[in-house]
């Protein structure tokens, strides 16, 4: 979603305080992703942490939170999953919006910039675990 959707700043902050305990300093909204229906936030938080969280509107496809968890904690260390909510869920709602919160990871896509040689081979590696 390239757009920012009409929610407000403290409302997404309490949000992420009752369901994650993450007590937001910054949250800033990132007009990136091909997906319409998911806008994307970086959430700095008080204790220096960064969070790369997604708001999903639609229908709810529950296999995009469950997948990656499943394949992390199948050993396949390069996806990156969903944190936890307090009550152990990989999503938390947020009318219309279903919410996840990963891990920020501060770099580029390789939509962005060519892969490396080593890129590739990481990319080939995890993907031959997922086979």
């Amino acid at each position: 979603m390239l757009d920012r959707p009409d929610i407000a700043d403290e409302d997404l902050a309490t949000l992420l305080l009752v369901s994650w305990q993450i007590e937001a300093a910054e949250l800033r909204f990132l007009p990136l992703g091909a997906d319409i229906n998911t806008a994307v936030f970086r959430v700095d938080s008080t204790d220096a942490k960064r969070f790369f969280v997604k708001l999903r509107s639609g229908a709810p496809d529950v296999s995009a939170f469950r997948v990656p968890a499943y394949l992390h904690q199948a050993g396949i260390r390069s996806v990156i999953v969903p944190i936890e909510t307090a009550d152990g869920q990989l999503w938390a709602h947020f009318e219309p919006f279903m919410v996840i919160v990963q891990p920020y990871v501060d770099g580029s896509s390789g939509f962005d910039r060519p892969l490396s040689e080593s890129n590739w081979l990481e990319l080939g590696g995890a993907l031959r675990l997922m086979h």
